[in-house]
C-alpha cells in the first residue's frame, strides 16, 4: 500500500509543475509579448530534443532489450538478428504513426476551426495570444495539449513502475521528471499563450494535460510491469508527435518576419539550440 501512496504522491507532485505557468500572470502584455517568441524558439527546441533524445533512443533500447530476449529464446542467429531488425522498424513505424496522426489532427483542427494554421494564427491577434480567422485558438495550442498528454501518460506510468522496483529508484525517477518538465511547462504554456489561449484557460489546460500523468501512473500500478511495455510502445508515437510539432508548426513559425525580425534571427536559433542543449544536458541525470 505504501508503494501506491508514494508513486500516486510522486505524479501528483508532477502534474503540479505545470503550474509553474502561474508566472505569466504576473507579466505585462507588453512583456509578455516580447517573451513569447523566445519560448516559441525554445519549446521547439525542447521538442525536437526530448523525442530524439530521450524517447526515440528509449524506446529503442528497450523495444532491443525485448528482441534480444527473444532472440535468445531463438535455435538460430540468423532469427535473433531478425527480431532486432524488425524492434527497430516498430519503433521507427509508430513514430511515423504519431507524427501522421498529428498531421491528420492538425488537418482537421484547420477543417473545422476555419483558416490555415500558419497564416492566420500569426496575423489575427487578439488579447494574449493569437487567433485563427473564427476568432479561435489557433490548432497549434490544441496539439500541444494532445502531444503533451502523451507524453504525461507515459510519465506517470514510468512513476509508477519505478515505485514498484523500489522507493530510492522511484524518488530519483521522479527528481528527473521533474527537472525534465520544468522548462518544457515553460515553453508549453508560452506556446499555449501564442496561440490565442488567454493566460487563465492556458493554465487550466495545462493542467489537465498533466493530470492525465496520473492516469497513467495507475494503470501501471494496476496492472504490473505489463504497462511497462504498453509506455514503450506509446513513446515513438508520442516522439512523432513532437517531431511534427516541432517540425512542421513551430519552426517554421520562426521564418515569419511578424514573428522573428531579422535583427533578433540569431539570438531564435541561439534559443533552439539552447532548448536542444538542455535535453542534452538532462541525459547525464538519467
Amino acid at each position: 500500500m505504501e508503494t501506491y501512496i508514494y508513486a500516486l504522491l510522486a505524479v501528483t507532485a508532477v502534474s503540479a509543475v505545470s503550474l509553474i505557468g502561474a508566472v505569466y500572470f504576473r507579466l505585462s502584455d507588453a512583456k509578455l509579448a516580447r517573451l513569447l517568441p523566445f519560448l516559441v524558439s525554445l519549446a521547439a527546441g525542447a521538442m525536437l530534443g526530448n523525442a530524439l533524445l530521450h524517447l526515440l533512443p528509449e524506446s529503442l533500447a528497450h523495444i532491443s532489450d525485448i528482441a534480444e530476449a527473444a532472440g535468445h529464446a531463438a535455435e538460430h542467429a540468423a532469427e535473433s538478428e531478425h527480431a532486432h531488425d524488425h524492434a527497430g522498424l516498430l519503433v521507427m513505424a509508430l513514430a511515423l504513426g504519431g507524427f501522421m496522426s498529428f498531421l491528420g489532427i492538425d488537418l482537421l483542427l484547420q477543417k473545422f476551426g476555419g483558416g490555415h494554421l500558419i497564416g492566420h494564427d500569426l496575423q489575427h491577434s487578439h488579447g494574449d495570444g493569437q487567433l485563427d480567422a473564427t476568432g479561435r485558438p489557433a490548432s497549434t495550442g490544441w496539439l500541444i495539449v494532445f502531444g503533451d498528454a502523451f507524453e504525461n501518460f507515459i510519465d506517470g506510468a514510468v512513476i509508477g513502475i519505478s515505485f514498484m522496483i523500489g522507493l530510492p529508484v522511484g524518488l530519483a525517477t521522479t527528481l528527473a521528471i521533474v527537472i525534465h518538465e520544468i522548462p518544457l511547462e515553460m515553453a508549453d504554456m508560452g506556446v499555449l499563450l501564442h496561440s490565442g489561449f488567454s493566460k487563465r484557460r492556458a493554465l487550466i489546460t495545462n493542467l489537465a494535460s498533466a493530470l492525465v500523468a496520473v492516469v497513467g501512473c495507475g494503470m501501471a500500478l494496476s496492472l504490473g510491469t505489463m504497462v511497462h511495455d504498453i509506455s514503450l510502445y506509446i513513446a515513438p508515437v508520442a516522439a512523432g508527435a513532437l517531431l511534427y510539432i516541432s517540425g512542421s508548426l513551430l519552426v517554421p513559425r520562426l521564418k515569419h518576419s511578424a514573428l522573428v525580425p531579422s535583427g533578433s534571427a540569431v539570438a531564435h536559433f541561439a534559443t533552439v539550440l539552447a532548448g536542444i542543449a538542455f535535453m542534452a544536458l538532462l541525459l547525464l541525470a538519467e
